[in-house]
């Protein structure tokens, strides 16, 4: 992999990243950071485009799972130094392939710099501990797109909004 060391990403090759993300829906990743290329495979360091997680200031979702049943949660994690206030952040579901909101579950408490928050649905069976339990937004599956907003604008989505992957 010494090649990926010696030839850092260009300006055309971001911008075509772009544009094929429009067309696609999705990025290489190893466009987006090399680094990733070394991690995966090993040998000379390649650009780290990515300073670390602690240069992100905002919250994402850092898990979510889709079990059988009602076995649903979404893990929210806070990369910041300081701890933040949830009250302006709302969770959002469009279902099935749908660009109009189906349900908001707003968000309340306090996430601790490098903490999580989780939430889950409210008849899950697996006895996880949660800080929040739903049975609106937290009924997903593979047709729903998630978002996480803050103060109306989508910060973090999980899947891709007014698209049904199905179809």
């Amino acid at each position: 992999l010494e090649w990926n060391a010696e030839d850092p990403v260009s300006d055309y090759e971001l911008q075509r990243n772009t544009v094929l993300e429009g067309l696609q829906g999705n990025r290489n990743p190893f466009i987006d950071n090399p680094a990733f290329a070394t991690t995966i495979w090993g040998g000379a360091q390649a650009e780290n485009r990515f300073n670390s997680v602690s240069d992100c200031s905002e919250l994402f979702f850092s898990e979510y799972i889709e079990g059988t049943g009602n076995n649903k949660y979404l893990e929210i994690y806070n990369p910041t130094g300081s701890s933040i206030d949830l009250s302006s952040y709302d969770i959002v579901m469009y279902q099935n392939g749908s660009s109009s909101i189906a349900y908001t579950l707003s968000l309340s408490g306090t996430i601790v710099s490098g903490g999580t928050f989780v939430i889950e649905n409210t008849n899950e069976a697996l006895s996880v501990s949660a800080d929040l339990q739903d049975n609106t937004v937290m009924t997903f599956n593979g047709d729903d797109t998630i978002a996480l907003w803050k103060s109306g604008t989508a910060i973090d989505v999980i899947g891709q909004i007014g698209t049904d992957p199905g179809s």
